[in-house]
């Protein structure tokens, strides 16, 4: 697993295909999640710093973006039913997307242990 410093997380699971979600350092910071309003669907290409969803929790609304381009396979629509799974999960039944992304797009991120470090001190 790697990790952006805007506190997502990209998993491999395929070649070239991610799943993706916030860090539960974001989760934690930001407070309890209560709404995702997914802006991109299945099929659709973003560019890099486009934003992908909305997210509102407590303390405030942030946009969900991601530091290189993708083609987005899949949202987790199960979290439009149950969004508790993303405060209670994040890193793992509480992902955001599965996306396709060039394999080097990720070689640029954070490792976890580097991840945790610069998490601690921000």
């Amino acid at each position: 697993m790697r990790f952006t410093k805007l506190h997502q997380w990209i998993k491999n699971i395929e070649p070239n295909i991610f799943k993706i979600g916030l860090s539960s350092f974001a989760v934690k910071e930001l407070g309890e999640i209560v709404y995702i309003d997914f802006l991109k669907d299945g099929g659709e290409n973003v560019k890099k710093e486009e934003p992908l969803a909305e997210i509102e929790s407590l303390k405030s609304v942030n946009y969900f973006q991601l530091p290189f381009d993708i083609e987005i396979i899949e949202i987790n629509s199960d979290l439009q039913n149950d969004i508790s799974v993303i405060n209670k999960d994040p890193e793992n039944t509480g992902w955001l997307f599965v996306v396709k992304a060039d394999e080097n797009a990720v070689n640029d991120l954070l490792d976890e242990e580097t991840y945790r470090k610069f998490a601690i001190a921000t």
